[in-house]
């Protein structure tokens, strides 16, 4: 029926991470998305690949980096695996030529 319908929609859990990420100052923001080489990493590894989409591709339609969809749990996964380092943990007040202020790569050695 849905991909991931049970850990983004029914699971307490994911549930739960959905409410708190809904107004959550920190979010994942897409800052350096010039930098995407579409490799996909990020979509096979997020449990919600909807919400990338717009972040990555949505310049020309005016969207902005942030990813501010509900559905996006704050994860981190698509930081992990983006080789460009395209994603960072940012503010939900990001606008929307530029990165966050503060915003600053994690990486895991």
């Amino acid at each position: 029926m849905v991909r991931h319908g049970w850990c983004g929609h029914l699971c307490p859990v994911g549930a739960f991470y959905g409410l708190i990420g809904w107004k959550a100052p920190v979010r994942v923001v897409a800052a350096q998305r010039e930098k995407c080489d579409d490799c996909m990493d990020c979509f096979a590894v997020c449990p919600e690949p909807q919400v990338i989409k717009p972040a990555l591709k949505g310049a020309d339609k005016g969207v902005g980096p942030v990813i501010l969809d509900i559905n996006c749990t704050n994860c981190g996964r698509c930081l992990d695996v983006c080789s460009q380092d395209v994603f960072v943990f940012g503010t939900r007040f990001a606008n929307a030529t530029g990165a966050p202020a503060g915003a600053r790569p994690v990486r895991q050695a």
